[in-house]
Parts: C-alpha cells; structure tokens; sequence
C-alpha cells in the first residue's frame, strides 16, 4: 500500500487532520477525543459564534457577544451586554442589557432593563429586575414586577401577578387569577 497523508500543515499556518486542505489554524475531519479536562479558552463556539472574552456559544446561528455572555440554541443571542444568558429558538438580548436571563422560545423580547429573568414563549421583558414566567408573560416599568402564568402582566414598581390574564397596574399591587 502506497502511504497517506495523515497531517497536513499549510504555508498559512493551517493545519488538518484527516483533511489535505485545512481551512482553520486547526481543521479536524473526523472524531475528537479528549482525556483531559477539556477546553480552555476565553471564547469558545460550536456551530456559532463567541465573539467576546470569556463568551461561549453553542447551536446554529447562536451568538454571543457580550463579555461573559452563554447563548445555547438555535438564533440564542446575547447582545453585546455583560454576563447575560439566552437559551431557546430565537431568543434575543439586546445590546444594552446586562446580567439577564431568558429561557424559552419565538421570541423572548427584552427591550429595557438588567437583571431580567425570563421563563416561557413570546415573552415581553421591560424592566429592570423583574421576571417572568409563562406563555406571553410581561413585566414592564419600574423595579421588580413579577409575572408568573399565561398572558399575565405586572407593571409597576414590585408589581406581582399570578394566573391567566392577571394584571397588575399600579405600584406595589397583587393580582391573583
């Protein structure tokens, strides 16, 4: 048997394993296994895009480019704010937000606000530190509104509803079913 060529290592720098043409400084084709502890680095992406220090993206079209920022699924983004969090299918966190998490699907808006928490689909986040929990769940304005159930809504300062269509527009009120 005539030898193959197992590693190739290009003018550019490039190197491929199991490929003659490597297009990356490391091109593997083929299994990648790993006895160690696994990867170090300040950006990492699989299927997506890491773009800033300490950032890590995994799922196709997933980004994420604040610094710190996780963004996990498909079209997940984490805007360009610090240590924020997208899991789901089209998840968005826009650039000015910093240190929210939103967990859910088709969209989860957040227009305003830090230290948001989001749970559901079609979420609408515009506070800061408030959360959100449900199908259509919305906070909005002021500190702290806590929404939790299917189209429940709580605006205001440390507004709180719980249970479908539950609204809350007023600061400090509670709305239950």
């Amino acid at each position: 048997n005539a030898p193959t060529e197992k590693v190739t290592i290009l003018n550019s720098g490039n190197v491929g394993i199991g490929t003659t043409n490597p297009g990356a400084k490391l091109d593997v084709n083929g299994n990648i296994t790993s006895a160690g502890a696994g990867l170090n680095s300040e950006k990492f992406g699989l299927g997506a895009s890491a773009a800033a220090n300490y950032s890590t993206a995994f799922g196709n079209t997933a980004s994420a480019s604040g610094y710190g920022g996780v963004a996990v699924g498909y079209g997940a983004a984490t805007g360009t704010g610090a240590a924020n969090t997208a899991v789901g299918m089209n998840v968005a966190i826009p650039n000015t937000t910093t240190g929210s998490t939103v967990i859910g699907n088709t969209p989860a808006s957040i227009t305003t606000g830090d230290y948001v928490t989001g749970v559901g689909n079609g979420l609408t986040l515009n506070a800061a530190n408030g959360v959100a929990i449900g199908g259509s769940a919305a906070i909005s304005g002021g500190l702290g509104p806590i929404a939790i159930g299917y189209s429940s809504s709580a605006a205001g300062v440390f507004g709180i509803a719980l249970g479908y269509g539950a609204n809350v527009a007023h600061n400090g009120g509670i709305a239950i079913g």
